[in-house]
């Protein structure tokens, strides 16, 4: 299974967070294809042993930019038909097969509105007006982990119309869920109940080890849970990953 990540600039804690999912990845998972990294490479990458594919952001939405290095990943490359788009903040804790995949969260609706409507918010609810407007489900499949995409779905004429549409919103779409849904309707696979962990800001690191036991991959995602999860990296993958210099 060949691993795509999009990486951007301005990284919070000097791409560590790619140091470290490589690093976790190479320890932890089996049946691993090639690595490919598309958008912005850090300089302790050996592009000898990863597939780089320059991309410039030329949006100042992510989201956006994150749909354009996968469809330049996927126009330009030999990547294979089934690949997992990971985030540079995705690290596999567990033991994981690669050769097991794809394994779906189970999907929960997405609302037609949102209380607390951030920017992502506003996001979710632009990808729930494209699905719907393309007869689509409108499941909310995002979670903490890596996402399975298909070359050949991605490129047939229908969802080409739907990615074009997302460029539109004003802050794009969320590209794996568009993808998730869009795959649903023509394949139709199994899905596994999959629930994140949520974490209160009173967590402390006990709880937070506790949070993540059991999981395959854990994320960045959460500002109260990035301390400990960076000290955890810290202490878990101590050594270089083959595809550091």
């Amino acid at each position: 299974m060949d691993i795509l990540y999009v990486i951007g600039r301005g990284s919070t804690w000097d791409n560590n967070e790619l140091k470290y999912s490589l690093r976790s990845l190479e320890k932890n998972c089996k049946n691993v294809g090639r690595i490919f990294i598309v958008g912005y490479c850090p300089n302790f990458i050996d592009k000898k042993k990863v597939t780089f594919i320059p991309v410039d952001d030329e949006q100042d939405c992510k989201h956006k930019n994150i749909m354009r290095c996968i469809e330049v990943a996927v126009e330009q490359s030999n990547i294979s038909d089934d690949f997992l788009y990971s985030s540079d903040d995705h690290f596999y804790i567990l033991p994981t097969d690669f050769a097991n995949y794809p394994f779906f969260r189970k999907p929960v609706e997405m609302p037609e509105s949102y209380d607390n409507c951030n920017a992502y918010h506003k996001t979710l609810a632009s990808t729930r007006m494209v699905l719907e407007a393309a007869g689509l489900t409108t499941y909310n499949f995002s979670w903490h982990g890596n996402t399975h995409f298909n070359k050949t779905l991605f490129n047939e004429p229908q969802f080409a119309a739907i990615r074009k549409i997302s460029y539109y919103m004003q802050l794009g779409c969320e590209p794996s869920i568009l993808m998730l849904n869009y795959w649903l309707s023509k394949r139709p696979f199994e899905i596994t109940d999959r629930a994140d962990r949520k974490f209160g800001k009173e967590v402390d690191r006990d709880g937070f080890m506790q949070g993540i036991e059991g999981r395959e991959c854990i994320s960045c995602a959460s500002d109260v849970t990035k301390s400990y999860i960076r000290t955890y990296l810290a202490e878990t993958f101590p050594d270089k990953s083959k595809y550091e210099l």
